[in-house]
C-alpha cells in the first residue's frame, strides 16, 4: 500500500514526519521549514497533487532554506513512498 492509502489517497502528518526524517542531509532547521511549508495541505491529509503543488513552490522560492538538490531529495522520498 505504501504511503498513501488505496481508496483515498492522503499522506498523514505522522507519516509525513517518518518520511521527512529519512530525508539525508536535512537539519532539524529544514525539516521544521518544510513542516511548515506543508502544514496546512497536511491538516486534512496531503494528496499527490497537494504534495506535486508544494514542491514546485519550493523550488521556485530562490529565498528559501533549501537548495534545489535537497528539495530533489525530498521529492524523491515522499514520491518513492507513494508508490
Amino acid at each position: 500500500m505504501g504511503f498513501f492509502g488505496s481508496s483515498n489517497p492522503k499522506v498523514r502528518p505522522r507519516d509525513f514526519d517518518k518520511t521527512l526524517k529519512s530525508v539525508p542531509d536535512l537539519t532539524r532547521r529544514e525539516r521544521d521549514y518544510v513542516r511548515g511549508v506543508f502544514q496546512k495541505p497536511l491538516k486534512d491529509g496531503l494528496t499527490r497533487k497537494e504534495l506535486d503543488t508544494e514542491i514546485r513552490g519550493l523550488r521556485r522560492n530562490k529565498g528559501d532554506r533549501l537548495s534545489s538538490s535537497e528539495v530533489k531529495r525530498i521529492q524523491d522520498k515522499l514520491g518513492d513512498s507513494m508508490k
